[in-house]
Order: structure tokens, then sequence, then C-alpha cells
């Protein structure tokens, strides 16, 4: 018979797993927990301990919106991503960003019709529309 964890118990210790491998990204919602859950039979592998390119959805709604535009901007940055693309169906647009000293700088806004570029990864494309189309579903 298996025994299921009490709910606190095992967000206690989700939450330490995500604050040792995420140290500068700030708060983790219920549902970034769960998904990183479906995955924690990877931690403790190199790709784990951070990331270089960051891509990120903007979410529907003004606090969300702040949220995604601004204050992971600056969680990204104190973590050191060293690029972070913006994918926002509301402006239809992606933005690429790079990482320079401590601040981000935009090097690239592509519109629909448009493929968006990674000057980090060599070869890494996203047609524009194709991923507008996703981040709006």
């Amino acid at each position: 018979m298996s025994t299921i964890p009490d709910p606190v118990s095992a967000r206690l210790e989700l939450t330490w797993d995500v604050a040792t491998l995420f140290p500068c990204q700030g708060q983790w919602s219920v549902t970034e927990y769960l998904n990183l859950t479906e995955h924690k039979h990877f931690i403790g592998d190199d790709f784990w301990t951070g990331a270089d390119l960051v891509m990120e959805v903007v979410s529907a709604g003004p606090k969300s919106r702040r949220r995604d535009l601004l204050e992971k901007r600056r969680e990204y940055a104190a973590a050191g991503i060293a690029e972070y693309w913006i994918i926002d169906s509301l402006s239809q647009v992606i933005s690429v960003l790079e990482l320079v000293n401590s601040d981000y700088i935009v090097v690239g806004e592509f519109h629909k019709g448009e493929t968006a570029h990674s000057r980090l990864l060599p070869g890494f494309s996203v047609a524009v529309g194709d991923a507008l189309g996703i981040a709006s579903v």
C-alpha cells in the first residue's frame, strides 16, 4: 500500500527544492510547483541548476501582466538568465532581451510574419505567428 504525503509536507519539500534550485527567481505559484513535481525525477541533472534562456508568455489581466513584464524581468536578471524572450499575445510581439551586466536590453522585437532569433543559441528561431497562436490558446 502506498502512502500519500499530506499536502503540507509535500509543499514544504517542494518549496525547499525550488528554493534550492532557483534561489533568485522569486515566488512560485501552486501551478508552477505542480508542474515542477511532474519532472522532479530530473532534479540533480546539470540542466536543473539554472537556465540560459527563458521564454515568458505574458498572462492576461493587469496584475498578471505587471508580474510577467516587470517583476519576472527583475527576477530573471537577478538569477543571471542570459536571454529572456517575452511572448505577448496582446501586443502581438515577441521581444528578445539580453542580459548586459545586471540589466536587460531589448535586442529585437518581432511581429507576425517575422521570425524571432536567439542571439544566445545560434540557429534557434521561432515563427512569431506560430508562437502567438499557441500563446493565445
